[in-house]
């Protein structure tokens, strides 16, 4: 339950036509109390990030104050450098992308992003807002894997990751059909659904892939296209152990799932945006109601233990 004096204060960032010195400087250390607490330090970046939306009302004699506020909760994104000290401005430059032209990282993707440059495999649970995708795209910029795959869920998303990375065509050919053959004069993305992976039959050896929304793998969503996402992570992690799975509202995976591909689970609820949150009466099935209030864990049952095929299932 969010404090009350943080719903205090989203209410009087939404409401008031000015922000005054006192008001600001007030709102700026409760803003900094609740950075310093772990538990609270969600609330901190809601304000900072309200404050920042609300920014033309707040008094600019305290634009500095916020400023360092937001380098501090690591939404390095929304700082403006040029009112960083010296010793801010030098990690404020720790977080621009290597491989993405001016763009900054916040504070955890930069933690995510020297992972998989060490080639390790990620699973990662977080917010729509956290910049997941971002990820994928540095990873490719890198150019530090030739063979990669990419699943999501829609051909939509599929043609909007496409234009995306056409300014990469140097380096890879882009393939979104399972009619295209792979090139051997430089690397291969293939932009496929779970569907398109299992049918195509002209694979390199694949070095690394991503599975978007990979809660979708769950098999009590009563979705027919669940069987072939599995099929699909099944044929690909006989490629490679390499991978970035990417979503939200995971609450844990299992002890041996992580063991077995020495990777990194990373569960946050870090987000680069507010949320306001309203309560409305959700018509349907109570199954429907129960998988929208409550968090999905990760599980994993192995079908063929001679070849380790396996299905991933998410059990309420």
């Amino acid at each position: 339950m969010t404090p009350q004096k943080v719903q205090d204060a989203i209410i009087y960032i939404t409401e008031t036509k000015n922000i005054d010195y006192e008001h600001s400087f007030s709102l700026s250390q409760l803003c900094s109390s609740l950075l310093r607490s772990r538990e609270n330090n969600k609330y901190g970046r809601d304000i900072i990030i309200r404050i920042l939306d609300a920014w033309k009302k707040v008094d600019k004699n305290t634009y500095s104050i916020w400023n360092d506020l937001t380098a501090a909760a690591g939404l390095y994104p929304y700082v403006d450098p040029k009112q960083l000290s010296q010793s801010s401005l030098l990690c404020y430059e720790y977080h621009k992308s290597p491989h993405l032209d001016n763009i900054y990282l916040h504070e955890e993707q930069q933690h995510l992003s020297i992972e998989l440059q060490s080639k390790r495999s990620l699973v990662v649970s977080a917010p729509t807002s956290f910049g997941k995708s971002l990820l994928i795209e540095e990873v490719i910029a890198s150019k530090l894997y030739e063979q990669i795959v990419i699943i999501q869920p829609t051909l939509a998303l599929l043609d909007e990751t496409r234009k995306k990375l056409l300014k990469y065509k140097n380096w890879y050919k882009i393939i979104v059909s399972t009619s295209q053959e792979p090139t051997k004069e430089k690397g291969n993305i293939f932009l496929f659904t779970g569907e398109r992976v299992v049918e195509y039959n002209q694979f390199p050896e694949i070095e690394f892939f991503v599975i978007d929304e990979f809660y979708k793998l769950s098999l009590d969503r009563d979705d027919d296209r669940a069987i072939a996402l599995n099929q699909a992570f099944a044929k690909l992690l006989k490629f490679t152990s390499k991978f970035y799975l990417l979503g939200p509202m995971i609450k844990d995976i299992p002890l041996n799932f992580k063991n077995k591909y020495d990777l990194i689970w990373y569960p946050t609820e870090f987000a680069t945006v507010a949320v306001n949150e309203t309560n409305v009466n959700i018509q349907g099935k109570a199954k429907e109601k129960k998988e929208l209030k409550k968090a999905r864990t990760l599980q994993i049952t192995f079908i063929n233990k001679r070849t380790n095929d396996y299905l991933l299932f998410l059990s309420q």
